[in-house]
């Protein structure tokens, strides 16, 4: 069996992943997102592109919440390793720009730590930061050494790895440094680059990485902003040319992970037998689904020549490019009030309910939305930040970029109960699996604000179930406009309109007052306390927890897997789509 490990950055990124692949997926080696002394909030989306199938840019901006709150989360994370299978090690990555900072995060966090990988290697990184480090015998020497002295203080060794970039033509050379001043092991290698990379449609520069200082200096802003590391596939020769100068120069005794563009069995044993000890399994997860992830790693983890899909049939890589954009044309915007307003396209957008959909306006950002009608592509929208502001500005003609939809849609995924208890999927016109009973019963949708995007598309799925559906719109102020009337109405439910009067989530109290029977199924869509208050209130109803339908729209930057950062339950809303049931959760229940 070849040893697999996740990569630093790319699905394990949180407490809950991690704990997930744990548990779901044959993996030796978990590895953490990088953490550094001090939250940084990363780059502003995008800050994944992939200009080429199965080959990608990144630029994330070493995003993480700093080591106090990770320490936090590592100590909770590790009342759940108990459980975990015999073997697993976590490897926690940190990212410092001096030698002392690399002393003060290993003080902080081995304790938590099977391994702890020292970040020498990232491209797009400011600040002294990275491969700036990975590049330079001296400073790596000087790292790795105060890495190494500052563990044990706890009471507890952890070995020390190096993650070098193949930024260099001295990789072996900087690979033996770094085990003689105490490195137990070797990481190669990081993403390339960096490089820039425009959409093909528009000509603009995708990545919203900002220009070092020192090229804004030289007056070399645009060349040098929006740059980000190269991964998968277009960086897999390099990876293997990099992992066999290494494993000749520091001899067979030290542990190598090698990592770059691997994406089947193949891939894996040329790795092996390029040195390492250990391969990492990165970017090709954005072209499987995650149900498949663990029939993928199987697969790759087993030694022989027999191909991915003939040992695990289910598991197909996508072949397209699934972060690319399309250029849609702005028909209309109408003002809503209080900052709602609605952004309608001139071109249709299929979707279904629970499905999200990326809209960009270079070189501002982009950000996911819920979809809120298909033909023609409508979003309900409030200005909250740059990208909301910059899309309240467009007017009819411009033009928007979108790529999505992404995940399965809640018809899809046969999420709700229907009250005879069978499952509800509804027809494919309505988003569902034709998986759909007749079941008479009352459906009471609770929606906040923007939550009501994705309702015109749920209701059908309702419909479909056989609900009599009914809906109430909490919403601060009398002065909004109703959005997307027709839409709703048209389903023929009944819409109360509930304004808060300056009461926050007046809708909520006025359910928990209700004097009617409760509803058969209860769906709440909103900011995640509005939906914990409601959910809470519906078991107190005596609605069982199995028919009580939220919609989690956690932070999502790439819609295609790789960053983590969506899970609900394990779950990526990305691939999964929004709506859980609270019975099937353990955050809301």
């Amino acid at each position: 069996m070849i040893p697999l490990a996740t990569v630093s950055g790319i699905a394990t990124t949180t407490p809950e992943m991690i704990d997930w692949f744990a548990r779901n997926v044959p993996v030796s080696v978990i590895t953490t997102k990088s953490i550094q002394e001090e939250p940084n909030p990363g780059n502003r989306e995008p800050v994944i592109t992939e200009p080429e199938p199965g080959s990608f840019g990144n630029a994330v901006g070493l995003r993480n919440p700093g080591v106090t709150a990770a320490s936090a989360e590592f100590r909770a994370l590790a009342s759940r390793r108990a459980d975990w299978p015999d073997g697993i090690r976590l490897n926690i990555s940190i990212a410092a720009n001096d030698p002392t900072g690399f002393a003060r995060l290993v003080s902080e966090l081995d304790a938590f730590a099977d391994i702890l990988e020292l970040n020498l290697s990232c491209p797009h990184a400011h600040g002294g930061y990275g491969s700036d480090i990975g590049r330079d015998p001296v400073l790596t020497a000087e790292c790795v050494a105060a890495a190494v002295m500052a563990t044990g203080k706890t009471g507890r060794t952890v070995p020390i790895y190096a993650k070098l970039t193949p930024n260099t033509d001295r990789i072996g050379e900087i690979a033996r440094i770094a085990v003689e001043a105490g490195a137990a092991g070797i990481v190669a290698i990081n993403t390339a680059g960096p490089s820039q990379y425009r959409d093909p449609s528009s000509g603009e520069i995708v990545l919203t990485n900002p220009a070092p200082s020192r090229a804004i200096e030289r007056g070399q802003e645009e060349e040098y902003r929006g740059r980000g590391g190269r991964s998968g596939r277009w960086i897999r020769e390099r990876a293997l040319e990099c992992v066999r100068e290494i494993r000749a120069t520091v001899g067979t005794e030290i542990p190598i992970i090698g990592m770059g563009g691997v994406e089947s069995p193949e891939d894996a044993r040329a790795m092996v037998r390029a040195g390492a000890s250990i391969v990492g399994i990165g970017s090709v997860l954005a072209r499987v689904d995650q149900r498949e992830w663990p029939a993928f790693f199987a697969a790759t983890t087993a030694i022989g020549e027999t191909p991915v899909a003939a040992r695990s049939p289910t598991v197909v890589l996508r072949d397209d490019a699934g972060m690319r954009h399309r250029p849609c044309r702005v028909q209309a915007r109408r003002e809503l009030g209080e900052g709602f307003f609605e952004l309608e396209l001139a071109e249709p957008l299929p979707f279904h309910a629970g499905q999200t959909v990326f809209l960009w306006v270079p070189p501002v950002g982009e950000k996911p939305f819920s979809p809120a009608v298909a033909e023609p592509a409508t979003f309900l929208i409030r200005r909250r930040g740059p990208v909301t502001r910059a899309l309240g500005e467009l007017t009819p003609g411009d033009t928007v970029y979108l790529r999505g939809p992404y995940g399965r849609g809640v018809g899809e995924s046969d999420l709700i109960p229907a009250p005879g208890g069978g499952p509800v999927g509804g027809g494919p016109a309505e988003g569902g699996t034709g998986s759909g009973v007749a079941a008479a019963g009352r459906a009471l949708v609770l929606a906040a604000g923007t939550g009501l995007a994705p309702v015109p598309a749920l209701l059908g799925v309702l419909a479909a179930a056989g609900y009599e559906a009914e809906l109430w719109w909490g919403v601060r102020s009398v002065a909004v406009v109703t959005p997307l009337d027709g839409a709703v109405t048209e389903r023929g439910v009944t819409v109360k309109r509930v304004n808060d009067n300056g009461e926050e989530g007046r809708v909520l109290r006025l359910f928990a007052e209700e004097g009617a029977p409760a509803p058969d199924l209860v769906v709440a869509i909103g900011p995640e306390p509005f939906m914990a208050r409601a959910a809470e209130i519906a078991r107190s109803r005596g609605v069982p927890p199995e028919r009580v339908l939220l919609s989690l729209e956690k932070t999502m930057l790439c819609g295609v897997g790789l960053c983590g950062l969506c899970g609900i339950d394990g779950r990526l809303s990305c691939q999964y789509g929004t709506f859980v049931c609270v019975g099937r959760s353990h955050e809301m229940c």
